[in-house]
């Protein structure tokens, strides 16, 4: 008899490290106090276990506020209704009412404090560019608002809005990993870009509340 010579071959399953997931990439929705929603996309780059880097895009899109006239609106932004909206002074303009959608790009640096196996707090700061302003105006000739509302829609740079081209943020918040997957929720603290508030600082800070769903890479 002879012998069989040869080898068994060991198989290792190879699962992705942690270390080696750098990127995650996700879906972040957040409502805020105007109110606001908000709907984006966002990756999330891992400096270490500790420090990470958030940016993306986000569409805003911001509840009605309602003026009684030129005056009141002048009162309260410290801009002149006329001017703003490129609207002829018409001397009986009633019931303004302005919603506004923006389009802006956050950057946020991130700092994890582990708590328990899959689940750490985490702090952060931000700012958010403003790149597209898209604003609904409405108004009518009567105070009792009687007849047909006159609408405007415009869509312009931040600048011409009169808006501030960059807010910062900070947040508190918790994060929750199940293998790839992560959910994130926090309370955010922001500046708006709006005319309003860039020129009546007292309306400020705004809160939001902000979610987050992601699988690493």
């Amino acid at each position: 008899h002879i012998p069989q010579r040869g080898f068994d071959l060991l198989t290792k399953q190879i699962t992705p490290s942690s270390k080696n997931q750098k990127w995650a990439i996700g879906i972040t929705g957040a409502l805020g106090d105007r109110p606001n929603y908000v709907a984006g996309l966002f990756a999330e780059y891992h400096l270490n276990k500790r420090w990470t880097v958030i940016s993306g895009i986000d569409y805003v899109m911001i509840g009605g506020r309602s003026y009684y006239n030129p005056v009141a609106y002048i009162y309260r932004t410290g801009l002149d209704f006329y001017n703003t909206y490129r609207v002829n002074s018409i001397p009986d303009l009633y019931n303004i009412r302005i919603k506004e959608n923006y389009i802006s790009v956050p950057l946020t640096a991130r700092y994890y404090q582990p708590i328990w196996r899959g689940y750490s707090a985490f702090a952060g700061v931000g700012i958010r560019y403003q790149l597209l302003n898209i604003q609904e105006v409405s108004y009518t000739l009567s105070s009792s608002g009687a007849g047909d509302a006159i609408e405007k829609t415009y869509i312009r740079s931040a600048d011409q809005a009169q808006h501030r081209l960059l807010a910062p943020s900070a947040e508190l918040g918790f994060s929750a990993s199940f293998g790839r997957y992560k959910f994130q929720a926090s309370g955010l603290i922001r500046t708006e870009p709006d005319g309003e508030n860039k020129h009546h600082p007292r309306h400020e800070p705004k809160p939001e509340i902000r979610v987050y769903f992601s699988r690493k890479f």
